[in-house]
């Protein structure tokens, strides 16, 4: 069998990727940074792992069975041409614990006023120490809360908020028949949106999900904080930098944007809307995983799933191709 490594740069992949070579010697392993070795490689390669692949270079590896994502996400996958060849996908969800502690940073940073009140103290205009409602900050403490995506991430999300006696409503596709204590779980978008102080957004991005925050569903976040970790596409863009210049929205902590770096433009900006001219968000580099601890949660499940894979035949990790996710 042949493994194609492509996207896996780096030392820590290249260590643990020979280490899983000598203890299945009987299978050839491939990493191919380069594309003309991932040309030469690709029709004859089992298994891939890749973060991403476009139809045309399904359609050219003949012996594909066995796609995996080495991170959590895995929208834009060609999941029609996946479920038509019989290709099963995975994933590396072992990250989730990394994402869901930076929504929290991002949660603390927003809400708190952090980056704010350093930005004004560095630069000697303002120390916030009056006494009056302009220089609150605002505590999580005892607040309601939404998930919206009650996942990995989402419930990674609700353990690190508990220890701010906060109540939380949750939003999930399936209701389970035991939710955790303490959390109200609904199917309904409103439902999960009622009431709640600070939104966090921890969902997939799937064809059913795209957009699933609109201008209706900012307006029910009227004076609130939004927090998002997982795409871009699921909030209206539109719609989100008018809630934020029109302060309808108290405030946003994005990770995840609209538009990303390429290699002729390298620092473009991350919306076709002028948020940075905005004052109340905070910016991040969908970076949520880029730790140490991360990286090694992704290539720990991912190389799981391969040996799972040549074991078993089948996926420790897998993913729902109808779903998505």
């Amino acid at each position: 069998m042949k493994i194609l490594f492509m996207n896996t740069a780096g030392d820590l992949w290249k260590k643990r990727i020979t280490e899983l070579a000598l203890a299945y010697p009987h299978h050839e392993f491939i990493i191919a940074l380069d594309a003309a070795v991932q040309k030469k490689h690709l029709s004859s390669a089992e298994i891939i792992v890749s973060g991403h692949i476009g139809t045309e270079e399904v359609k050219k590896a003949k012996s594909l069975k066995c796609f995996i994502v080495p991170w959590v996400g895995v929208n834009n996958m060609p999941f029609k041409l996946f479920s038509q060849r019989g290709i099963i996908l995975g994933n590396a969800p072992g990250n989730t614990k990394i994402v869901a502690e930076r929504a929290l940073g991002l949660a603390l940073t927003l809400t708190g006023r952090i980056a704010e009140f350093h930005e004004d103290m560095k630069e000697r205009r303002e120390w916030h120490r009056s006494g009056l409602p302009e220089d609150d900050w605002t505590s999580i403490y005892g607040k309601r809360i939404a998930i919206i995506g009650f996942g990995n991430i989402g419930k990674r999300i609700g353990m690190l908020m508990q220890p701010f006696g906060v109540k939380i409503n949750a939003f999930k596709r399936s209701i389970p028949r035991q939710p955790p204590r303490g959390v109200f779980i609904t199917n309904s978008l409103e439902k999960a949106l009622k009431g709640a102080f600070l939104v966090f957004v921890s969902l997939p991005l799937t064809s059913e999900t795209k957009g699933i925050i609109g201008e209706k569903e900012l307006g029910m976040m009227a004076g609130k904080y939004l927090v998002n970790v997982s795409r871009g596409e699921l909030i209206e863009e539109e719609p989100l930098y008018r809630a934020l210049k029109n302060c309808m929205l108290a405030g946003a902590a994005v990770d995840t944007w609209y538009r990303y770096p390429s290699i002729a433009e390298m620092r473009p900006e991350p919306s076709g809307y002028p948020f940075r001219e905005l004052p109340n968000i905070i910016f991040s580099p969908h970076c949520s995983m880029h730790t140490l601890e991360g990286k090694m949660l992704d290539i720990r499940d991912t190389l799981a799933n391969v040996k799972h894979y040549i074991e078993q035949g089948a996926l420790k990790y897998r993913i729902d191709l109808e779903r998505e996710y």
